[in-house]
């Protein structure tokens, strides 16, 4: 489960030492640096500030330091120096996509939405980066925030056709047509969002209940609320699950509905699969984000 406060898609950026000839100063560098990165991966913070601090001592203006450097200090809850050195990675290198897309998200878990709004927008002109899937995602729940849930449709299906197994973004449209009932649309993308690695995350399969509940197949809902109790036995969702079956058919127990609109699929917070690539490891409100 996500709550906008922690939710972070992140993206770590891996050292990619160049051929040729190099100083042992650059070389430590870059061994701190894979440190630290891998560090951050595992969810040692503290020894990944540790490590990164000590990169950033030795090679300075490192544009992939100083962006895993501040998303470092982004976990160790230290938001204004983590976006000090956000802001420094931009600096150092303009065309830095990542770093620009976990600036964006701290705007964005600030409420800052308008300058959140125009950096991700600048990304979406960059037709080069991959992860635009997310970047659109983000705008998306930008436009609920701002209660446009017409455009926010528009950009969960962009950040659809850019990655069909993003099922952030059929979670998210699943939840405008359950509100606007919907309810064979959001049948529909809640079980798309249950498909695949999203099978982990009991809230789309709990919003599928829901909307069972809702179109009057309590047969159907009650066979969900225990597919939760059985896989999910410890989440929230279990309990509230445990109550509907406790219910009679006609009350419906609503336990954990209102978090729905608060969760992403994946949970940010949770690092969702990591795929390492060449150079990076890709691994927030209901947003995606950090990338380092």
């Amino acid at each position: 489960m996500i709550i906008l406060a922690k939710y972070v898609l992140l993206t770590v950026l891996l050292c990619s030492c160049s051929s040729g000839q190099r100083s042992t100063k650059d070389e430590q560098a870059d061994i701190h640096y894979a440190k630290g990165s891998s560090e951050l991966l595992n969810a040692e913070y503290t020894n990944a500030l540790i490590s990164l601090k000590r990169a950033n001592e030795l090679r300075k203006k490192d544009t992939k330091i100083l962006n895993n450097l501040g998303m470092a200090y982004y976990f160790k809850n230290d938001l204004n120096t983590a976006k000090k050195h956000l802001q420094e990675a931009l600096d150092a290198d303009p065309e830095n996509m990542d770093a620009k897309s976990n600036l964006a998200a701290l705007y964005m878990q600030e409420d800052n939405l308008p300058l959140a709004e125009k950096m991700y927008a600048e990304i979406t002109k960059v037709l080069t980066y991959q992860n635009q899937f997310r970047i659109l995602y983000n705008l998306g729940i930008i436009q609920l925030r701002k209660n446009n849930d017409e455009k926010a449709i528009e950009y969960f299906e962009e950040s659809l056709k850019a990655d069909s197994n993003y099922c952030s973004a059929n979670y998210q449209l699943g939840l405008i047509y359950k509100k606007r009932k919907n309810l064979e649309l959001a049948l529909e993308n809640f079980k798309t969002a249950t498909k695949g690695n999203c099978y982990q995350y009991p809230a789309p399969h709990y919003a599928q209940a829901l909307t069972f509940l809702d179109d009057g197949q309590y047969q159907m809902a009650n066979e969900k609320f225990q597919h939760i109790i059985k896989f999910f036995p410890n989440s929230e969702f279990a309990k509230a699950a445990k109550k509907n079956l406790n219910s009679s058919a006609m009350e419906i127990i609503r336990d954990n509905e209102g978090q729905l609109n608060s969760l992403e699929l994946p949970p940010s917070a949770l690092k969702q699969n990591l795929k390492y690539k060449k150079n990076t490891v890709n691994n927030t409100n209901s947003y995606s984000t950090p990338t380092f």
